[in-house]
């Protein structure tokens, strides 16, 4: 039996009674008292058909129920909805691909925004997949976007910011279907995400200078609870010192 609380974890071999469906054990003295949570282990592997009943005198204080979000658990299931259309287009640039855990009860939710110096990049491509299995697999619905990448004299600003804004809203707007805390959303880009990210985060309340893409979500909040920025661009005046490329941030701007 694996014991863990805010403090701890050990493992403790239990004594097993005759007809092994009944095990003792003590919590060792080196852990604070409070709440604990109890895990059942078959050799290495992890049973989730651990029923406790406490004999004696015990004070049990519930867990939460095992689908809510644990980053210590690497083993929720998912559902994966390739192609959705965050603005009710067939623009591939507004698609949405959302992995939603296979649980009932509402998760936190991270927007995933790939980089590709913003002329690049998709919201399938390896890094992305690899991100966005490992976060729905411990629990978060996670919804990995694109957004309108620059050409040659086609630039993309502030287009690509407003698309990312309007992804976040959709989320938002959808969260009953999608299983979801609307209180709980976050955004985590890389590199050229990574800058959009952070606009996301630092632009809330202050978007009227953009165009609205979304005008059906109108009264939903762009808000996020948190912002991941890996790499990205914090001040564009050092674009084309320390390697980064001039060139594409003038594609970008159209500068």
């Amino acid at each position: 039996i694996r014991i863990r609380n805010n403090t701890a974890t050990q493992t403790i071999a239990p004594s097993v009674f005759g007809d092994s469906t009944a095990l003792s054990f003590t919590i060792p003295s080196s852990m604070k008292p409070g709440k604990f949570d109890l895990f059942l282990f078959e050799g290495t592997q992890k049973s989730n058909n651990l029923s406790i009943t406490i004999l004696g005198e015990a004070t049990v204080i519930p867990a939460p129920p095992p689908e809510t979000c644990d980053l210590l658990r690497d083993d929720f299931s998912y559902v994966l909805q390739k192609n959705v259309s965050y603005l009710n287009d067939t623009d591939v640039y507004h698609f949405l691909d959302a992995y939603i855990p296979s649980t009932n009860v509402p998760h936190a939710a991270m927007i995933l925004v790939h980089g590709g110096g913003w002329k690049g990049g998709a919201k399938d491509e390896a890094g992305i997949i690899e991100s966005a299995r490992s976060l729905a697999e411990r629990g978060l619905a996670v919804f990995s976007v694109n957004y309108s990448l620059s050409q040659p004299g086609e630039p993309t600003w502030p287009r690509n910011i407003s698309e990312v804004i309007c992804a976040t809203k959709y989320v938002r707007a959808n969260a009953s279907q999608y299983t979801i805390d609307p209180s709980r959303i976050g955004v985590y880009g890389t590199s050229a995400g990574g800058h959009l990210a952070a606009l996301l985060g630092a632009l809330e309340g202050n978007e009227s200078f953009l165009q609205d893409l979304c005008p059906d979500y109108k009264t939903v909040s762009p808000r996020v609870s948190l912002v991941v920025d890996l790499a990205g661009v914090g001040d564009l005046t050092q674009v084309g010192q320390g390697g980064y490329d001039r060139g594409q941030l003038a594609q970008f701007l159209g500068a």
